[in-house]
């Protein structure tokens, strides 16, 4: 695979900075398209070339990590359930229990923060 953590220096680092170059490439290539809301003066120059994320995609390289990562647990929270007919993961298991955890979480917060508006 292609997610190679930051820590994992310098390959990390490297890897993460593909990804910042990929987002002002697609910033870049947003505001050569007329979008109104993004001025190509305010962008940072970038390295990213459309042959550099070819070279990139073409051994799967990820862009988007977190969504990456989310998907990833999210197939193995439909296994569990496949598996135990609930999704009622506990915290002791693991990486999977961890992520259930986090949404729970971040489901609270989505709610209060849907309540505050009403």
């Amino acid at each position: 695979h292609c997610n190679v953590p930051q820590s994992q220096k310098p390959l990390g680092t490297w890897v993460n900075t593909q990804r910042i170059e990929h987002a002002r490439y697609l910033l870049h290539q947003k505001a050569r398209g007329n979008d109104p809301v993004t001025s190509e003066n305010s962008i940072p120059q970038t390295s990213m070339t459309p042959e550099r994320k070819a070279a990139l995609e073409e051994i799967g390289f990820v862009w988007d990590y977190n969504g990456y990562m989310w998907e990833l647990r999210y197939k193995e929270l439909l296994d569990f359930k496949a598996a135990n007919n609930h999704c009622c993961v506990p915290r002791s298991a693991g990486s999977l229990g961890a992520w259930v955890e986090k949404q729970r979480s971040e489901y609270k917060k989505f709610e209060a923060a849907c309540s505050e508006k009403e």
